[in-house]
């Protein structure tokens, strides 16, 4: 699938928009290109381009892939394997129908981050209609009663109340260093937002 809309989102250093090509390249760049990382501490496991096994998998079923994609399958993956199933992702999450350009992105690197459903919620907690984690017509009506860069704004709010209870609420230590895993990683998570909230002050 692809889109030809653009977003308010800019290419750093140009001041041009940046088409959802372009958007996608940076979510992968954001997620460390391509590095492989299976990290015991990090719940995602297995990573490849921002793409987990859990991800892959959804993908797989969706498009009749037989078989569970195991740590390999991601290892293996290439960029225009990841550039295809983020443009999978942005169709049927239904992201892509958010009108307003911020906000889909905003509210799509989110969903990259943290999956689909929660990123959701997020949107439909800043919109105050039903969380139930579903993008449907209710919610997707609801956006544009909203001034994007506002509603960006407020999901931003919701996204980093949802790191403060992820940190306090899951201390889980895999890695076995001494200090609950969710914990070491939210300056990261804290400083992805903040490029994010920056891009649509």
């Amino acid at each position: 699938c692809s889109y030809s809309s653009r977003s308010p989102f800019t290419d750093a250093g140009s001041g041009a928009q940046m088409t959802d090509s372009q958007f996608i390249d940076e979510i992968i760049r954001s997620e460390g290109g391509d590095k492989f990382t299976h990290d015991p501490a990090d719940p995602g496991g297995a990573t490849r381009f921002g793409i987990t096994i859990p991800a892959l998998s959804d993908c797989w079923k969706a498009c009749g892939i037989v078989g569970t994609p195991v740590a390999p399958d991601i290892e293996k993956l290439t960029y225009d394997g990841a550039v295809s199933f983020y443009e999978w992702l942005l169709k049927s999450s239904k992201i892509g129908l958010i009108i307003n350009e911020d906000v889909r992105y905003f509210v799509f690197d989110a969903a990259v981050h943290m999956g689909v459903k929660q990123a959701t919620k997020l949107l439909q907690r800043a919109l105050s209609v039903n969380d139930d984690g579903a993008l449907g017509p209710v919610t997707l009506a609801a956006c544009p009663y909203l001034d994007g860069n506002k509603l960006c704004r407020l999901v931003g709010i919701e996204q980093t109340l949802f790191y403060g209870r992820l940190a306090a609420q899951n201390l889980t230590d895999a890695d076995k260093d001494g200090k609950p895993d969710q914990l070491e990683f939210l300056p990261g998570y804290l400083n992805r937002l903040a490029r994010k909230m920056r891009a649509v002050a």
